[in-house]
């Protein structure tokens, strides 16, 4: 489990506090004789640990592969050879293999793709390396712009895509030969470039070594050198440059769900229904923050299943990790009555809700758009009552403030007082205006 996974299923009482903190008090590394791998990598930078998977033995490389992925769910390995592709593809028959690249992968369905990179090559003997950039930074949740063959011996290539050059938070520039590529580009550009000299070249480029120097000693502005032939490292700068562009650096797996204050709005494509029947389980780590959080959005309509059915579904999905569940009636083809549903939930919760959809209604497809949203400033408060304490949800932007009763403050408060919770929701409103 993650560490915002144990806290969620503390918050929803399915562990105990003491449960968790057994979880925290672990090793941040788990032993393994020959290898200590790095478990709480996610949780410091953002980026769970990649495999390097030249030169291990068979024995290391299966035994790691298959921890990583009982960890994350996920794997990712650069420089791996077919071999070892054979030999993880025999434990584990979804793996994917780039022999281009050397990429061997595992990697979760529905990933959302954010921002936008560009990774230029060169010429074609240079996109091998560019590969390895290009699916490091996919798989860390990064769009990338694949521009290759674009180098200096006809310079109206690059030209002819530079709009689209211009357009990405960071560009890589893949070279070999003389490597004058990340120079031209460090030229015509406002943004990061980060050059990776490649192998690439005949005698005198001594492999890689001529165009490394030409790109540390580019007079152009604004040029980041990694080693030669090093696409991953390249991709995962780029990465990380790309989420900071987006939204301060809040992207990453890790830091998902603490989207960061921009004038109190960002853009927002989440559309809700106003009829129908909704519930909300907003989580409180979300309060006190503003900003942008990335979320998906389930789609499906279910015929021949009854409200309690459908009620049922609902308790399933929020007990699962859903934000934010609601049906409404329809009506389909010939008149079928039915129902819509959808959910709002997280990209790593995505696969879990469409078990939960697939097996306990009728449905036969789900559909799924990834979404930007807007987030409030929100904080708990807690304001006296002539019947005790209760907290307020207030919502602000700016100079602008809204406060909302708690639900379950109040209708324990309406309980125990046998009044109606009309009046308590009003005593709450009065008492925090005060």
């Amino acid at each position: 489990m993650e560490t915002r996974e144990v806290l969620e299923k503390v918050q929803r009482g399915e562990i105990s506090v003491e449960e968790a903190e057994h979880f925290f008090r672990r090793q941040p590394f788990e032993e393994m004789g020959y290898a200590k791998l790095d478990m709480h990598r996610k949780v410091r930078s953002g980026f769970a640990e990649v495999i390097y998977c030249s030169r291990k033995a068979d024995d290391h490389l299966l035994n790691i592969f298959e921890r990583l992925y009982e960890q994350d769910g996920e794997v990712f390995g650069t420089r791996a050879s077919e071999h070892q592709y054979e030999l993880i593809r025999k434990r584990f028959p979804q793996v994917q293999y780039d022999p281009l690249s050397r990429i061997l992968k595992i990697t979760k369905p529905g990933k959302p793709l954010i921002g936008k990179i560009a990774v230029c090559t060169a010429g074609t003997a240079d996109i091998s390396v560019a590969e390895e950039a290009a699916q490091t930074a996919e798989y860390f949740g990064t769009r990338v712009e694949r521009i290759y063959d674009v180098g200096v011996s006809g310079i109206h290539r690059l030209l002819s895509r530079i709009d689209v050059i211009q357009d990405a938070n960071c560009i890589i520039a893949v070279a070999g030969m003389e490597g004058a590529l990340a120079s031209v580009l460090g030229g015509l550009v406002d943004k990061p470039v980060i050059a990776v000299p490649t192998s690439v070249g005949y005698g005198a480029s001594l492999n890689g070594m001529s165009a490394l120097l030409t790109m540390i000693n580019s007079c152009a502005n604004g040029i980041a050198v990694v080693n030669i032939d090093n696409g991953y490292g390249a991709g995962y700068m780029a990465t990380q440059i790309n989420r900071l562009a987006v939204d301060g650096g809040q992207a990453g797996s890790v830091r998902q769900s603490e989207p960061v204050q921009q004038d109190g709005f960002v853009q927002k494509s989440e559309c809700m229904h106003q009829t129908g029947f909704s519930q909300s389980s907003e989580p409180v780590r979300e309060m006190n923050r503003s900003g942008k959080d990335q979320i998906v959005k389930l789609e499906s309509n279910v015929d021949d299943c009854s409200g309690e059915i459908m009620g049922y579904v609902m308790e399933r999905l929020f007990e699962a990790g859903a934000r934010d569940v609601s049906y409404m009636p329809i009506f389909m083809k010939k008149n079928r009555p039915a129902y819509q549903l959808n959910v709002i939930c997280t990209p790593d919760k995505v696969e879990t809700m469409e078990k939960i959809i697939f097996s306990e209604t009728t449905t036969i497809g789900i559909r799924r758009q990834h979404m930007d949203r807007t987030i409030l400033n929100r904080e708990i408060q807690t304001v006296s009552t002539p019947f005790g304490e209760a907290k307020v949800k207030v919502c602000s932007c700016g100079s602008f403030r809204r406060a909302y009763p708690e639900y379950e403050t109040a209708a324990r408060i309406a309980r125990e007082q046998h009044r109606p919770l009309q009046e308590i929701y009003h005593l709450i409103e009065q008492a925090w205006e005060q």
